[in-house]
């Protein structure tokens, strides 16, 4: 269970634990798991556990715990902490914030975006006609299977979106002749992420004002590709992995752009690579014109 993994970072009452764990094993949520997690699956999943039975809504008792020990706590991003940061979107950061920094026509202008009534989240149900079917039993495996060339990217401090919920749906679609992965995902960091000279600066504590140099690097994450399908961890990330981790987002981008062969690739960024230039609005390798 996520809360068992990340413990020190929740900082829950052992008592607390050994409830919620058992309340786990009687409502069947361990035993969902650990069948929806095989490689390669075995089956369809079961029927999920009702988390409306009594007892079975641990999620939400988790969250109201969480809250008590640390009244920063943030479902998007497990290691916040008081006090609330200062954000611009406001979000996913609890601070109030300025919420029309998107609103204001320079910024507007700046993005090159039409005039826009912007909303971090929405408070109307922005899509109340739509009954598609969820994206892991229909729509996701067409995608995969006409492009071949897919990320799930998942940021594993997230608890809003659970990294293995997320997996355990991989492991029930079916795309491209097989079900699920055939493997299990990688358990040792192999997701690389280039270093930048920018890093140096801060390390010296030399960073230069405006701070802009938040890209960490390194290995950063897991990766695995089966069948045109990447699924990629990124380990100091929540909710939104180019917020909370620029550089690793930067480098599944230029993955799903085909510049690198591999999420595994080491080696520096393809557009910071000495030939490749600026031509005519795009970037292209040395030579061409």
């Amino acid at each position: 269970m996520y809360v068992n993994e990340y413990s020190n970072i929740f900082g829950l009452n052992d008592t607390f634990m050994a409830d919620i764990n058992q309340r786990a094993e009687t409502c069947g949520y361990t035993e969902f798991m650990n069948s929806s997690l095989q490689f390669p699956p075995t089956g369809s999943l079961s029927t999920a556990p009702d988390s409306g039975a009594k007892g079975c809504d641990v999620f939400d008792d988790i969250v109201t715990a969480a809250y008590y020990v640390n009244p920063c706590f943030s479902v998007y991003h497990i290691t916040d902490f008081c006090p609330y940061l200062y954000d611009v979107l406001a979000f996913p950061s609890l601070n109030p914030g300025p919420i029309n920094y998107f609103n204001r026509s320079d910024v507007q202008t700046a993005l090159h975006v039409p005039p826009t009534n912007y909303s971090v989240c929405d408070e109307y149900d922005v899509l109340p006609m739509d009954s598609s079917p969820p994206s892991g039993l229909g729509p996701l495996p067409r995608v995969i299977e006409a492009l071949n060339n897919t990320i799930i990217a998942h940021g594993m401090l997230d608890f809003i979106i659970i990294a293995n919920g997320t997996l355990a749906t991989i492991q029930n679609m079916t795309w491209n002749g097989a079900q699920g992965f055939q493997t299990a995902p990688s358990s040792k960091k192999n997701f690389f992420v280039p270093y930048h000279a920018r890093l140096a600066e801060v390390a010296a504590g030399e960073a230069r004002a405006p701070f802009v140099n938040d890209a960490g690097a390194g290995f950063l994450g897991t990766t695995h590709t089966e069948r045109g399908l990447t699924f990629v961890t990124v380990d100091l990330a929540g909710h939104l992995i180019p917020y909370y981790s620029p550089g690793a987002a930067f480098r599944q981008l230029e993955f799903l752009m085909g510049k690198i062969s591999s999420l595994e690739e080491i080696g520096e960024y393809y557009y910071t690579r000495p030939n490749v230039h600026y031509y005519g609005g795009e970037y292209r390798d040395g030579g061409e014109t």
